[in-house]
């Protein structure tokens, strides 16, 4: 399955309300002081990274953000990896990667969230990846917006 479409900066900016219809894609929104991105679940697999969320901060203001991310564990056979990287302007700032010890266990899993600081005018994109036959994978950033 291809990354979900969207993307950019979700409307006219922090200040104004460019809520709409909830959806999932690869942007981020914008409520009043607040900003969310639902990238829904997408299924990863050893063939290409998936791409959940792919937008730019707007210039005016930067988000206190934080990312969660689950997976069905029922995907994943002993030894599969799998993992997530958050890039600001193409350069990695995050990066976690599992294992499954066996088939449907991980002893380690991911953390429940990640917390970070998107400043104004930069490009974020996370990649999801495993080297399993499929992984279904959930992403969603919410956060608080600062002028």
């Amino acid at each position: 399955m291809a990354a979900p479409s969207g993307g950019g900066g979700g409307g006219p900016g922090p200040t104004g309300f460019a809520g709409g219809v909830a959806s999932t894609g690869s942007g981020i929104q914008y409520v009043g002081n607040h900003a969310y991105g639902n990238a829904g679940t997408i299924n990863a697999t050893s063939a290409a990274d998936i791409i959940p969320f792919d937008f730019t901060s707007a210039s005016t203001s930067y988000i206190v953000a934080r990312m969660f991310v689950g997976y069905d564990a029922d995907d994943l056979a002993s030894g599969n990896q799998f993992g997530y990287r958050i890039k600001f302007n193409d350069e990695s700032i995050f990066f976690t990667r599992r294992e499954a010890n066996a088939a449907d266990q991980v002893t380690n899993p991911f953390p429940a969230w990640v917390d970070f600081i998107i400043p104004s005018e930069t490009r974020v994109t996370v990649e999801g990846f495993t080297n399993g036959s499929g992984l279904d994978m959930s992403f969603i950033i919410t956060g608080r917006v600062y002028a």
